[in-house]
């Protein structure tokens, strides 16, 4: 049963495939403007590399392809998988970046091999074609390749944004550890103070190393909750030369 604007759908495996009314129309026109078979072949050709710079954009990505929406300017390819906002723009510019894989690897080979392209229908329909449709590809509209690519910039900010967002994290939680290390000396210290209790000395640098930890303790669940920078490293450096003189007090 047709369901427009598909004219034809199909499965393949475990892939789905949907035929866009615009296909044949546009097969038809490059027949016609060029007045050959070979104009229609390499008008095939093209939205094959289309679909399948979608495709391998969307692989790179460890994406699944469900299928092909097959249009007459070349489709989209449907996946399955999380994509973030910078993986859906470059699967969806996947496609013109395929047509443009195609006309340079053409131009190359016909360098390469001396080929008389003046008169070949062939080479014209693969690059002076493929390069009207990757242009026609570029138009802005919600729901094409040019809507993606478009989007890249403003994708491209927003990923550079997570990222600093995600080392900003990584700070974080390589200072709470630092400091969750502090206080797990500070519970060792109390341990070996308790055996040396009878040391007369011990009593004030008991009340202030308690006070210091009930500070970081504080500034650790106040951090938390505010998700702010952290605890300046001169509270951090007066710490550390507070639990040594006390260890070392302990020591003796």
């Amino acid at each position: 049963m047709m369901n427009w604007p598909w004219l034809i759908q199909w499965r393949w495996g475990q892939r789905s495939f949907w035929l866009h009314w615009s296909l044949p129309i546009g097969a038809a026109l490059a027949g016609l403007t060029y007045q050959s078979s070979d104009a229609v072949l390499a008008y095939l050709l093209i939205i094959g590399a289309h679909l399948g710079g979608h495709a391998l954009q969307a692989r790179r990505r460890g994406l699944t392809v469900r299928g092909f929406e097959i249009n007459g300017l070349g489709g989209s390819t449907k996946i399955a998988g999380p994509i973030s906002a910078w993986g859906a723009s470059a699967v969806g510019s996947g496609g013109v970046l395929g047509q443009l894989l195609l006309w340079l690897m053409v131009s190359l080979l016909a360098a390469s091999l001396d080929w008389s392209t003046e008169s070949s229908v062939f080479y014209a329909g693969l690059t002076q074609m493929n390069l009207v449709i990757a242009l026609l590809n570029l138009i802005p509209l919600q729901g094409t390749d040019g809507y993606a690519i478009w989007s890249l910039p403003g994708a491209a900010l927003q990923r550079l944004g997570e990222q600093l967002n995600s080392f900003e994290m990584e700070a974080r939680q390589a200072q709470r550890a630092e400091w969750q290390t502090i206080l797990n000396a500070t519970n060792d210290r109390d341990s070996f103070r308790s055996v040396r209790s009878s040391a007369s000395h011990a009593t004030s640098d008991t009340q202030t190393l308690d006070a210091l930890r009930a500070q970081v303790e504080a500034d650790l669940v106040e951090r938390d909750a505010r998700a702010d920078a952290g605890i300046p490293t001169e509270t951090a450096q007066l710490a550390e030369q507070l639990l040594d003189s006390v260890w070392n007090d302990n020591k003796e």
